[in-house]
């Protein structure tokens, strides 16, 4: 028993000195291509070497024990790469090698670098070898920035401006003005109201890159002045891996100032809405049917609304978040298949204190002066499966996955003056936001060999919902005159005011299709290699738009009743044809439906002339098709758009030298 005890002992001490680290990632060269069959080598402190070769398409996965190491990359006809003391300790390590030219007048050259100054020369090999104007972040870069979502790692890229934390403007150009896709396929509208994307509802922790092309060539959509920005998920399984990552924090602002909020659902923590805010059953489906209830049957509806109103003092758990994910590898005859799962949540709380005023245009006067108190609650639930599978001779297919829920719940309390109308107000606001966000992608590789040929093809569906269900808000005012005076719910006589006392319920469902096909082909001048790219994209978006707006009214504007608190005014007892009821004010204009299809074909050649000069250019046809079905509000309208588009491009760059290209589009 005690030698079993020792032995114990004396394995747990010698395991981190046997311990297996891997180091792993894939070799390329300055083209973008991956080097097979390059040798790499890490010898440790003691002498001792381990060797592996990268396969076909540049990988490699070397197991080492713990120890300090130089790593060569060595591959036929490129310098040797050298890192010198690089530590590994019960972790592994993830590098990704640009292997340079081997000059015809030196040999056995050896370029030293670090590994930080790696992983950005790949990013940088990326940018070089681009046919446009463009910016790039990679994985490794979203790793080392402290943030959640796709907005705040947006930040880090030249010539981008975020715009409520969401919203991206390119160069000076808002929203409207710059193209969103994800893994190659359009992203929907997050806005009913505009061609805008919030990139605060896409995790940061799923994305394998970020690329802004900021020039458009003829293989872009032309839907953009601003910039192309393509989200791409994580596809290439390199190991087998699992990760975990746990976070709790509290914002400053929300221990200084406290948490208030509204009534809430029981999973408002997970940023679904359990049917606390939806409408009542039996509330009447359009405006007309519910004009022809009676007065006494617009009372009994209102008492089934629940009183959800009034924000009150709450606790709340500190900020929590969750990432986790899993990558396998697994080999079934001669197809490998990488798969990849990832899980995100986070649920966060934010208290903001805000200060509104508004002067008149001559200075003289104060219209209004708010000063504003927000509870924010910021719930996000987000999945992923990307399933890769290379069939070999440089055959691959994947199939990419994606869900996400992300909510805003957010409460306003309001205090302040109106000068110019000789008010004194208080207000209370409340709203649940959601966008459910669906994408799924279909896309294959392939190599020609006999041909030399690279077909790509790719099917996409993208779906966005965004619901506020019962976004509510009441104000009470009181003369300046009178600063002892009684202040008085906003609720008007019989004309309903959203303004004022009101609810309001609105929905987005947007759906996108696409499918794409390109071609390259290869092809030499005068023993210059060349390109010719040819291709075709589909796209087709439907959007259906509903409001519902009510608001609250009186029938007798002297009811005491009028100076009840938020959460006591509109319970069931007040609802009364004496006391309050409800009326509906939605317009005409508050609904609509849209269909848009994008027909294109381009033609695109690359072509290098002498040795530093490359042309990139062709054209892009385009038809463009949309149908809008609305109502001017006297009448319902349908508008029919039809464009036909040729579109040239040509992109120019220039060597300077070899680490400088000059460039210029058209």
């Amino acid at each position: 028993m005690k030698d079993s005890i020792l032995l114990s002992i004396f394995l747990f001490f010698a395991m981190p000195a046997f311990a297996q680290n891997k180091v792993f990632g894939l070799v390329k060269n300055q083209a973008e291509q991956p080097v097979a069959q390059a040798s790499i080598k890490a010898t440790n402190s003691n002498g001792k070497t381990f060797e592996i070769l990268s396969d076909a398409s540049g990988n490699y996965n070397l197991l080492v024990p713990n120890g300090i190491y130089i790593i060569e990359y060595d591959g036929k006809g490129y310098a040797r790469k050298m890192f010198e003391s690089v530590p590994i300790q019960d972790s592994n390590l993830e590098l990704n090698v640009v292997l340079g030219p081997l000059s015809k007048k030196m040999t056995g050259v050896t370029v030293k670098s670090t590994i930080k100054k790696e992983n950005i020369q790949s990013l940088i090999t990326l940018q070089k070898n681009s046919n446009s104007i463009m910016d790039a972040i990679s994985a490794e870069a979203i790793k080392q920035i402290p943030s959640r979502n796709t907005a705040d790692v947006m930040k880090r890229v030249s010539g981008i401006t975020i715009v409520d934390n969401k919203f991206i403007i390119v160069r000076g150009l808002s929203d409207r003005y710059n193209a969103a896709y994800l893994n190659g396929s359009p992203l929907p509208s997050t806005d009913p109201d505009k061609k805008a994307f919030a990139f605060d509802i896409f995790p940061s922790n799923v994305l394998d890159n970020i690329i802004v092309i900021k020039a458009v060539t003829p293989d872009v959509p032309a839907e953009l002045a601003g910039g192309y920005i393509s989200l791409n998920t994580k596809e290439g399984v390199k190991e087998n891996e699992a990760f975990v990552q746990i976070g709790i924090g509290i914002n400053s602002n929300t221990m200084q100032y406290g948490y208030k909020n509204a009534p809430k659902g029981t999973t408002d923590f997970l940023g679904f809405e359990d049917g606390t805010r939806k409408l009542p059953n039996g509330t009447p489906q359009s405006l007309k049917t519910f004009n022809e209830l009676t007065i006494q049957e617009k009372i009994n509806l209102s008492k089934t609304f629940n009183n959800t109103f009034g924000i009150t003092k709450a606790s709340f758990m500190p900020n929590n978040n969750l990432q986790a994910s899993i990558a396998r590898k697994i080999n079934i005859g001669k197809v490998k298949l990488g798969l990849i799962g990832a899980l995100s949540y986070s649920n966060n709380f934010r208290t903001d204190k805000i200060i509104r005023n508004d002067i008149s245009n001559d200075i003289k006067d104060t219209n209004f002066s708010y000063n504003d108190v927000a509870y924010r609650q910021n719930a996000v639930t987000g999945a992923m499966l990307n399933i890769g599978a290379d069939l070999g001779k440089k055959q691959k297919i994947s199939f990419k996955n994606f869900v996400n829920q992300n909510t805003e719940i957010l409460d306003v309390e309001r205090t302040g003056r109106q000068p110019s109308q000789d008010f004194e107000i208080k207000s209370f606001g409340s709203s649940f936001v959601s966008n459910t966000l669906v994408t799924s992608q279909l896309q294959g590789s392939h190599a020609i060999t006999t041909k030399q040929l690279i077909v790509e093809w790719g099917l996409g569906y993208n779906k966005i919902v965004r619901d506020m269900p019962d976004f509510r808000n009441i104000d009470y005012k009181r003369s300046l005159s009178v600063p002892d005076g009684t202040y008085l719910a906003g609720v008007p006589f019989l004309i309903p005011n959203m303004q004022t006392a009101g609810r309001f319920f609105s929905k987005l469902n947007e759906n996108v299709y696409n499918a794409k096909l390109d071609i390259t082909i290869p092809f030499a001048i005068k023993a210059v290699k060349q390109k010719l790219k040819l291709g075709t994209f589909v796209n087709n978006r439907t959007r259906t738009f509903n409001a519902r707006r009510f608001g609250y009214v009186t029938s007798n504007p002297l009811s005491n009743v009028l100076e009840q608190e938020p959460n006591v005014i509109f319970k069931p007892e007040n609802m009364s044809a004496s006391g309050l009821r409800l009326e509906e004010a939605t317009q005409p204009t508050d609904a609509y439906d849209a269909n848009s299809n994008n027909l294109a074909a381009f033609a695109m050649f690359e072509n290098s002339i002498a040795q530093k000069i490359k042309l990139v250019w062709g054209a892009r046809f385009e038809n463009f098709s949309l149908n809008l079905n609305s109502n001017d509000g006297l009448n319902n309208k349908t508008y029919t758009r039809n464009y036909n588009n040729l579109l040239p491009s040509i992109a120019a760059s220039y060597a300077l030298n070899e680490k400088t290209n000059l460039r210029a589009n058209y």
